[in-house]
């Protein structure tokens, strides 16, 4: 059985999550793209989406020193309070 880049292309459009609708919208108004070139296309996007959230979250005002997390400041640190005991 001989499955042509075109039907992988459509079937893998048809399982991704909607935050990638941006992207299937612009693969489907492209015309002639192959399957390496669709791959390249969602992994930029699945990048651009991690780093969107990467750049949420290192931008919160909440940021521990001690443990590095960031939903608790370091004067609220459960782990260094409990060292410093």
């Amino acid at each position: 059985m001989n499955i042509s880049d075109d039907d992988v292309i459509f079937k893998i459009l048809q399982k991704l999550p909607p935050r990638f609708h941006e992207s299937v919208s612009f693969i489907r108004l492209s015309k002639d793209l192959s399957s390496t070139e669709v791959a390249y296309i969602l992994r930029a996007d699945e990048w651009k989406q991690r780093l969107k959230s990467y750049e949420e979250a290192s931008g919160s005002e909440k940021w521990c020193d001690f443990c590095r997390k960031n939903n608790h400041k370091t004067s609220e640190c459960y782990s260094k309070n409990k060292k410093g005991r």
